[in-house]
């Protein structure tokens, strides 16, 4: 069995009115009647898709696409800020392996000067003698017994 708006269609198609042949008055009985009947039909149904669409449409946005579309903005700032962390920590990494090597060059230099020191105090040690009061002079300096 079809429905009204087949009939209806059908029925223009072949120029005839929409009505069975009993209910001709009642449908005007002429072709722009049922031709008035076929658009006011497909407003109804144009109306009922638009009402669908605009349906699917909330559906979609509160979706798990609309949700992986938030997941991706999240991911998409949480990337960016992990990249700007990554060059700070590199930074700040370039940054101390240079005082790092700083301190190593003086380190180095302090210890070739206290090798040198000491090194001139044993020199001079050798070289003095004690005295005849039996004090110990280094480098100008006595030391007493």
């Amino acid at each position: 069995r079809q429905g009204p708006l087949v009939q209806v269609l059908g029925s223009a198609r072949r120029g005839c009115s929409a009505a069975p042949q009993g209910e001709v008055g009642r449908a005007g009985g002429s072709v722009a009647g049922a031709q008035d009947e076929v658009v006011r039909q497909l407003e109804v149904v144009v109306k009922a898709q638009h009402g669908k669409i605009d349906e699917l449409r909330k559906l979609l946005d509160g979706s798990p696409c609309g949700v992986t579309a938030a997941i991706a903005q999240n991911d998409r700032e949480e990337i960016a800020r992990l990249e700007k962390e990554n060059s700070d920590y590199r930074l700040a990494v370039h940054r101390l392996k240079a005082e790092l090597q700083k301190a190593r060059r003086d380190n180095d230099t302090l210890r070739k000067a206290n090798r040198r020191l000491r090194d001139m105090l044993e020199h001079d040690g050798r070289a003095s003698s004690p005295g005849p009061s039996g004090t110990l002079s280094f480098g100008g300096a006595s030391i007493g017994e």
